[in-house]
């Protein structure tokens, strides 16, 4: 619906499930992950949590490149590509 509106680009802050509806939807392209050194002892969930009927990559991983890496302090800023754009 987004592209029908001419949205071509959008920056995803969603948490676990929003993540996963999206990976679902084959709708990443990209990931920028942050790194750093906190340790939690928590029950969170992940980044992307668990795809209700199973993902599309359970069997085989959809592969990332490495697009770029900023370090600042002791954070690490990495930028990942998935699919044909890598």
């Amino acid at each position: 619906r987004l592209a029908e509106r001419g949205i071509r680009t959008l920056l995803l802050e969603g948490g676990p499930n929003l993540n996963a509806a999206f990976l679902a939807a084959g709708l990443i392209d990209e990931v920028y992950w942050t790194v750093g050194a906190h340790l939690l002892g928590t029950d969170a969930l992940p980044m992307i949590a668990p795809i209700s009927g199973g993902s599309p990559y359970e069997h085989a991983p959809g592969p990332g490149s490495l697009m770029s890496v900023l370090r600042h302090e002791d954070e690490l800023f990495l930028r990942y590509r998935f699919g044909s754009g890598g």
